[in-house]
């Protein structure tokens, strides 16, 4: 399917850990994919480190066989072009990282938030996902007014500078 620009775009909600081999899986306990209109995703990472210093990260040899929790947080947000995780400290930013692949030269875009905050939208995330029976089906992002989750497409991922003209474009913005 090729998706095409909408105001009121498709989302839909997964567990990470439904897409990784059965001997890796619970490593990604508690990290969510949030995909806006089947090409935008959004990483949500439980807090894992403090500062993110020395970017970008020295990772493992094999990305696909993580040894820890920490480690699988840390590919995960390594990898994402956009990523939301716990930072007390700088909970309201959001940081452009340089991309670790260097194929790949799209920067990745971290917004942090501060825990009460993380552990309210995972909530909604893991509310919405209940609902969901398969990674192919989608709410509608008008459905979700009046959830924290909406209110974070909209007032901070949609109205950052470190968005591209294209998500934008496709976001119908």
């Amino acid at each position: 399917m090729k998706p095409k620009p909408e105001r009121n775009f498709p989302v839909s909600v997964w567990p990470l850990s439904a897409d990784r081999p059965p001997e890796t899986s619970a490593l990604y306990d508690g990290i969510w994919r949030l995909i806006l209109n089947h090409t935008v995703w959004i990483y949500f990472v439980p807090r894992f480190i403090d500062r993110v210093d020395g970017w970008p990260p020295c990772l493992p040899e094999d990305i696909d066989a993580p040894k820890d929790r920490i480690e699988a947080r840390l590919i995960t947000l390594a990898m994402a072009s956009y990523s939301v995780t716990v930072s007390d400290e700088r909970h309201g930013t959001e940081e452009l990282l340089p991309s670790v692949d260097p194929e790949f030269d799209q920067p990745n875009v971290v917004f942090y938030v501060g825990g009460d905050e993380f552990a309210e939208l995972c909530a909604e995330l893991a509310d919405l996902a209940a609902q969901l029976t398969s990674a192919w089906q989608s709410f509608r992002v008008s459905s979700l007014q009046g959830l924290k989750l909406a209110r974070f497409i909209e007032s901070r991922f949609l109205a950052s500078p470190y968005i591209d003209a294209h998500t934008r474009e496709i976001l119908g913005r």
